[in-house]
């Protein structure tokens, strides 16, 4: 949710495909090191947490594929209204999914 943050703060010199460029070159950080901790221990995982976390991972390449193809700075086709409330569905939709593998665990553990 780092790529479209509702409060953001940047330098106000710098150029809007920087910023993205820096911002999705972290985010494929992260989300490499998720996909090989979860491709690693794969084996370990039950099937319904293993799922709901490939669906976790999609969730986010949706993400990053809606920020990197889309300008909220795109006025004249007014489309930046659009692009605010896709990145609103879209972390509403990842926190959903986070909080439902938690709870996949947690009644694992209590089992």
């Amino acid at each position: 949710m780092g790529l479209r943050p509702i409060l953001d703060s940047y330098v106000p010199k710098e150029q809007e495909a920087e910023r993205k460029q820096q911002r999705l070159r972290r985010f494929g950080e992260a989300f490499d090191a998720f996909t090989r901790a979860v491709i690693k221990n794969r084996p370990f995982y039950p099937t319904d947490v293993y799922e709901q976390l490939l669906g976790l991972r999609s969730l986010a390449i949706e993400e990053a594929v809606d920020y990197q193809w889309t300008n909220p700075d795109d006025k004249a086709s007014k489309r930046a209204p659009e692009y605010w409330e896709k990145a609103h569905q879209n972390a509403e939709k990842i926190v959903q999914k986070v909080d439902e593998i938690c709870e996949l665990i947690r009644k694992r553990i209590e089992a």
